[in-house]
Order: structure tokens, then sequence, then C-alpha cells
């Protein structure tokens, strides 16, 4: 497809290309902004999602605190373990 030429163009033409070339983009722009304003969350669904990482944050530390305390009780049993071997042993 050719390119217009200007000079062939009436008036209400140029006026409605230009028009369209300034409105296209601002109404392009106005809704990308008005979508992004339509997924903020309000104060309270962001105190409840805050909530939820809480208790979320809450639950592993347990989890973390029984694996911790696992460990302890497997390094006393493997030392209690060699200190049985080593007395075993003799001098």
């Amino acid at each position: 497809m050719a390119t217009p030429d200007p000079e062939g163009m009436s008036l209400l033409a140029k006026i409605a290309t230009a028009a369209t070339a300034i409105i296209a983009p601002l109404w392009g722009g106005w809704k990308y902004i008005d979508a992004r304003l339509d997924r903020k969350a309000d104060k309270k669904d962001v105190e409840k999602g805050f909530e939820k990482i809480d208790e979320e944050l809450m639950m592993h530390r347990s989890y973390f605190g029984k694996v911790f305390d696992q460990m302890r009780d497997g390094e006393q049993r493997a030392q209690d373990r060699h200190e049985r071997i080593l007395e075993r042993l003799p001098k």
C-alpha cells in the first residue's frame, strides 16, 4: 500500500489523521494507567495478605525449630556412641 500523498488529502482528512495520531496514544495511556489502578488492593486486603504471610512464617519457624532439635539429639547420640566406643577400646 502506498503512502498517502499529503497534498492530495482534504483538510478534513488531515485533521482526522492528526487527531487520531494525538488521541490514540493518550487513550492507550489512559487505559493502561486505569487498568493498573484497578488492580491495586485496598488496606484490608493488604492486611489479610500480611497475616497469611506471618502465619506461614510462624509455621516454618516451628518446623525449623523441630529440625534443629533433631539435629541436636542426633549429635548427642553420636557423641554418646563415640564415648562408648572409646571406653571399650583397650588402653
